[in-house]
């Protein structure tokens, strides 16, 4: 009897041992910390998504990421050109907002914001952006441009041509820059200016109508109707027979037949050669691209 009781005693510690040793085990498997992933690492995997236009791929990296690194400006910053890219201006913008709270990439998120908004003509946004970007650190070309075509639609000029000024010291190359600044002085009467200014719009870009167009009503004013003609005709060329500068050409020429020369618009009197660039809110050449953010954690 004894021998039993020792028997079922035995039996019953070991089973104890064993529930509590299961217990055990189960508790080291839950409390075991789970691992981050590898900022630097992951980053690269999201830029070879971007180069193979995987962005369903960048994005699950990214999104990831913003799991473990939910106060990095970089993450953000790159996700949200990933959006921009992809024409997601509103997930882009809410991106550029939480990476502008790291003081490190804030500059970019702001200017990046400001391109935004003028791609929607959302000026007022825009000029806020700016500002926020140039008191952020960014002291670039792009920043100075956005601020001053901000200030341009807002009807403030003069303010306009600072900007501009401002930006084209850093890159006097940006033909649709000085195309805008041009017809600003046009429109401040400031004719001899506005043809400097758009001779070198011209000179850097010849794929720009708007550039002939505004030659063309120049030589206009100066009573040089045959100038003005062949201003039109470049115009018309290049836009391959758009309405309004065929308008513009019959105004100095009755009856002028629109001729396109189908090749998408180099300009017979360009000087520099260099191929036709389509016109957009402001250029971005300087700022970040996904992925280029600089790796940090």
């Amino acid at each position: 009897m004894k021998q039993l009781d020792s028997l079922q005693k035995m039996m019953f510690f070991s089973g104890l041992a064993l529930v509590t040793g299961g217990v055990a085990v189960f508790g080291l498997i839950q409390m075991r910390p789970v691992r981050r992933p590898d900022f630097a690492a992951a980053m690269a995997r999201a830029d070879n998504y971007l180069l193979r236009q995987n962005y369903a791929g960048a994005f699950k990296v990214y999104d990831r990421l913003a799991r473990y690194y939910p106060h990095s400006g970089e993450l953000f910053l790159n996700r949200g050109l990933a959006h921009f890219r992809t024409a997601n201006f509103t997930r882009a913008l809410a991106d550029f907002g939480r990476a502008a709270q790291d003081k490190k990439a804030a500059a970019l998120a702001f200017q990046w914001s400001a391109t935004i908004y003028s791609l929607k003509r959302d000026y007022a946004a825009q000029l806020a952006a700016a500002e926020s970007a140039i008191a952020a650190g960014a002291d670039t070309h792009d920043a100075y441009a956005l601020r001053g075509l901000a200030r341009a639609g807002l009807g403030k000029p003069k303010e306009a041509l600072a900007d501009i000024d401002a930006a084209l010291s850093r890159n006097s190359e940006d033909a649709f820059l000085l195309l805008r600044k041009a017809e600003i002085e046009y429109g401040l009467s400031n004719f001899k200016a506005a043809r400097r200014d758009v001779s070198s719009a011209i000179e850097w870009g010849p794929g720009y109508p708007d550039a002939y167009a505004l030659l063309g009503r120049l030589e206009l004013k100066a009573g040089a109707a045959d100038k003005a003609a062949a201003a039109f005709e470049n115009a018309l060329r290049i836009s391959n027979g758009e309405a309004k500068y065929a308008r513009l050409l019959a105004s100095v020429k009755p009856g002028a037949k629109q001729k396109q020369n189908g090749t998408g618009g180099k300009a017979a009197s360009a000087k520099s050669g260099k191929s036709v660039k389509s016109a957009k809110p402001a250029k971005t050449g300087s700022a970040a691209k996904p992925g280029t953010a600089g790796r940090r954690k």
